[in-house]
C-alpha cells in the first residue's frame, strides 16, 4: 500500500502503475474530490479503477449521495471491525481482478487498444441501435500504416512493433470516450465513431493523420485512411438490411475508401464514394451499391459479346457469350441475393435473354428495381447506369 498526500505525486503514481484500489479518507476536502477521482477515469482502459472512500460515522444522506456521484465506488464508516472494512476491501480488489481480466480478452496485447473481437461485438451493438429510425450518422475510419512492409524490412520486426504502438497511442490519444479504437490486423486499424456525420469524421480522420505525422518522425511514420457511415433508415423506409450486412457494407467502403487513399499517394484521408444519384437527391443514407455478378458454368465458351439488358438497367462489361449458352446470374440488392439461369438466344435486341424457366431478365430486373427501391425509397433509384462488376 502506497500513501499520497500530494495531488501531483498520486496523478504520477497513478499513470504509472494503475492500482488496484484507491482509498481516500473523509478529511479529503470535498471541492477536490473530482481533482483526485479524474486520474481513475482517465486511463486507457475502458473501466475505472475502483474507490473506496472512509467516512465518519453518522455522515448524513446528502454528503454520502455526493461522494457516490462523484464517482466513489464504496464507502466504509470509520472506525469500524476489522472484517467489515476488510470484506469490503476485498469486494473491490475483487471488481478490479474482473475487470483486468475482461481487459485481456477485449485488449489487442501489442498496441492496447480493442481486439477486433470487441470491435466486431460493439460494432453490432452500434449497427442494432442505428438499423432503427431515430439515431443520427455511424462514421468508421478504416487506417492502414503506409510503407509498413518497408519499416520491417529495414529496421526489424522488433522496431515495427514499437512503431504500431506509437500509432495506437497516438490515434487513441484523438478519440472521444465512447469512440472504439480497435486494431483489425497487420498494421491496420479501425476507429468507430458513433454520432458523427461525414464532416465530422473527416475532421477526426486528418486530425488522426497529422497526429501520427507528427509523433512518429524517427523513423516517419505516416497512415492513410478510409472513411465510410450509415445513417439511421427513414421511418417509413427501414433498413431491410441484416446487422451483419450493415457492418461488412461499412468495413468495405471504408476499405474502398482506404485503398483509394493508398493509390492517390497515401498520407491522406479518403471519403466512400457515393452513387451520383444519392448525391444529387442528397439522399440521408448510406448509397447501396448495385453489384452484378456473371457465374458461367464450366465449359462455357466465351466467343461472342453480348450486351444484355436488366429491365431497362444496361449492363455492360458482360462476359462474351455464346448462342445456346446458359448464363447464371445473381445481383445483390439490399442484401437480399436474387438469382436467374439463363440461356442466350443472340438477337439485336436486349430481349434475347430468355430464363429457361419462365421467367425472364426483365422480369428479374423489375423485381431488383422494386427491391432497392423499397430500401432507398425511391422509385427511379436505377435509372441510368449502375456500377458493375465481374
Amino acid at each position: 500500500m502506497v500513501q499520497c498526500l500530494e495531488l501531483e505525486s498520486y496523478r504520477n503514481l497513478v499513470h504509472q502503475t494503475p492500482p488496484a484500489l484507491v482509498i481516500f479518507d473523509d478529511p479529503l476536502l470535498e471541492q477536490e474530490l473530482s481533482a483526485w477521482l479524474g486520474p481513475l477515469h482517465q486511463t486507457e482502459f475502458s473501466g475505472e479503477t475502483p474507490s473506496l472512500a472512509l467516512v465518519e460515522p453518522g455522515l448524513g444522506p446528502t454528503r454520502l449521495e455526493r461522494w457516490l456521484a462523484s464517482g466513489v465506488n464504496d464507502f466504509v464508516e470509520w472506525p469500524t471491525s476489522e472484517a467489515i472494512a476488510r470484506a469490503r476491501v476485498q469486494n473491490q480488489i475483487k471488481l478490479f481482478e474482473a475487470l483486468c481480466l475482461r481487459e485481456k480478452v477485449i485488449r489487442d496485447e501489442l498496441t492496447g487498444v480493442f481486439s477486433r473481437r470487441y470491435l466486431f461485438e460493439s460494432m453490432r451493438q452500434h449497427v442494432n441501435q442505428y438499423s432503427r429510425p431515430g439515431p443520427p450518422v455511424l462514421s468508421c475510419l478504416m487506417i492502414d500504416v503506409d510503407h509498413f512492409k518497408r519499416i520491417n524490412d529495414l529496421l526489424g520486426h522488433l522496431e515495427g512493433d514499437v512503431v504500431l504502438r506509437k500509432v495506437a497511442t497516438s490515434i487513441y490519444s484523438m478519440t472521444r470516450k465512447g469512440d472504439i479504437v480497435a486494431r483489425f490486423g497487420g498494421e491496420e486499424f479501425v476507429v468507430m465513431l458513433p454520432s458523427t456525420d461525414p464532416d465530422g469524421a473527416e475532421l477526426v480522420a486528418e486530425k488522426l493523420r497529422a497526429a501520427v505525422e507528427s509523433a512518429c518522425r524517427d523513423p516517419q511514420v505516416t497512415i492513410s485512411i478510409g472513411v465510410s457511415w450509415y445513417r439511421a433508415p427513414e421511418p417509413e423506409f427501414p433498413s431491410i438490411l441484416k446487422d451483419e450486412e450493415t457492418m461488412e457494407l461499412l468495413l468495405r467502403r471504408a476499405d474502398e475508401a482506404l485503398y483509394r487513399a493508398k493509390s492517390e499517394g497515401r498520407n491522406r484521408v479518403s471519403l466512400m464514394r457515393e452513387s451520383p444519384e444519392d448525391e444529387r437527391r442528397g439522399h440521408q443514407r448510406m448509397p447501396l451499391e448495385a453489384v452484378v455478378e456473371f457465374s458461367l458454368p464450366s465449359g462455357v465458351g466465351l466467343r461472342k459479346s453480348a450486351d444484355l439488358s436488366l429491365g431497362g438497367v444496361r449492363v455492360h462489361d458482360a462476359p462474351e457469350l455464346q448462342v445456346g449458352d446458359r448464363v447464371h446470374m445473381s445481383i445483390h440488392l439490399a442484401g437480399t441475393k436474387l438469382e436467374a439461369t439463363g440461356t442466350v438466344a443472340w438477337t439485336q435486341s436486349t430481349r434475347g435473354v430468355e430464363d429457361s424457366c419462365g421467367i425472364t431478365f426483365e422480369t428479374f430486373g423489375r423485381r431488383s428495381r422494386e427491391l432497392l427501391a423499397r430500401h432507398l425509397g425511391h422509385a427511379s433509384i436505377l435509372r441510368g447506369e449502375p456500377r458493375t462488376r465481374r
